[in-house]
C-alpha cells in the first residue's frame, strides 16, 4: 500500500515567504495539486513543514518519495532541493537542478530497513526544500509537496483484508476500482497492483464453485 502524506503545518525553517496567507497552506494540495499559490525565496535558506500522519495499523515501510513543485527564475541551475528532517534533530538535504521558468516534480526516493523505520518515526519526520540563493535577484519557488510512504497494515492483506470483509456481496473489479478511490479520498492511501491481485484471488477463493464427489 501506498500511503501520501501532505503538510499540515509549519516545521522548524521557514525562510521561504508565501505568495499568500500562510507557507502551510501554499504547499498544502494535497490529492489535487496546483501552482496557483506557491512559496518563493530570494536567497538561502530552508521551510520544512510537518505532515499528516500515516494511518492506525501502518508497518513494514520499505520505502519514502519525497515530491516538491519546484521551479526558478533565469535558467537551469544547480540552485535548490529537498529537505528532511529526521527524529528533532539531523537535517539532510538532496540537491536538484531546477528548471528555470517552469514547474517540475523534483523527487527524492529512499529504500528503507522496516525493523528501524517504525510509523511512529515517519509520523515525526519534517520534509521541505531549500534556496542555495546563488543567483541575486533569482528566486526559488515551490507550489506543492507530497509524501509518499509505502508500506504494509498489521491486519494482513492490506486492501485484500478490507475487501474481504465485504465478500459475499456484490463485489467485482468495478466496486474494487471505486472502494479504492473512496480510500484514497478519505486516508490519501493508494492500492498497489499486487493488492489488487491478492484481493481479487481472496474473493475467488470465497466463491468459486466447489465440486463434491457423491458416491453410490
Amino acid at each position: 500500500m501506498i500511503t501520501e502524506l501532505y503538510p499540515n503545518g509549519q516545521g522548524t525553517y521557514s525562510d521561504f515567504n508565501p505568495s499568500a496567507g500562510t507557507e502551510t497552506s501554499c504547499v498544502d494540495d494535497g490529492a489535487s495539486p496546483n501552482d496557483a499559490d506557491y512559496v518563493y525565496l530570494d536567497g538561502a535558506g530552508f521551510s520544512t513543514y510537518t505532515l499528516t500522519d500515516l494511518p492506525d495499523g501502518a508497518a513494514d515501510i520499505t520505502s519514502v518519495t519525497l515530491t516538491a513543485r519546484m521551479k526558478r527564475d533565469g535558467g537551469d541551475y544547480l540552485d535548490g532541493g529537498l529537505r528532511y528532517r529526521f527524529d528533532g534533530t539531523t537535517n539532510s538535504d538532496v540537491a536538484k537542478t531546477l528548471k528555470g521558468g517552469t514547474y517540475r516534480n523534483e523527487t527524492d526516493t529512499a529504500a528503507l530497513t522496516p525493523s528501524a523505520w517504525p510509523a511512529s518515526r515517519i509520523n515525526q519526520i519534517e520534509v521541505g526544500i531549500r534556496s542555495l540563493g546563488s543567483f541575486p535577484g533569482e528566486a526559488v519557488y515551490c507550489s506543492w509537496l507530497k509524501f509518499a510512504i509505502t508500506h504494509e497494515m498489521v491486519s494482513d492483506g492490506g486492501f485484500a483484508c478490507l475487501v474481504g470483509s465485504l465478500v459475499g456481496g456484490a463485489l467485482g473489479l468495478a466496486e474494487m476500482a471505486k472502494l479504492a478511490r473512496y480510500l484514497y479520498r478519505k486516508t490519501g492511501s493508494i492500492i498497489t497492483p499486487a493488492e489488487y491481485e491478492a484481493a481479487w484471488r481472496d474473493i475467488r477463493s470465497h466463491r468459486w464453485p466447489r465440486v463434491y464427489e457423491v458416491r453410490a
